[in-house]
């Protein structure tokens, strides 16, 4: 949608926020940038 609009979309990821933490597939994908977990330590830490 952004990137059809003409915006600069090379350095977005996806973010995934949980107050139940992350599946290991996830923190697998996140290890390799593909995806931004954001826990509650993240947010009130």
């Amino acid at each position: 949608m952004l990137a059809g609009r003409g915006m600069n979309t090379t350095h977005c990821r996806l973010a995934c926020f949980s107050a139940a933490g992350f599946s290991d597939a996830l923190r697998t994908e996140a290890a390799r940038g593909g995806v931004l977990l954001v826990g509650l330590d993240e947010l009130y830490g």
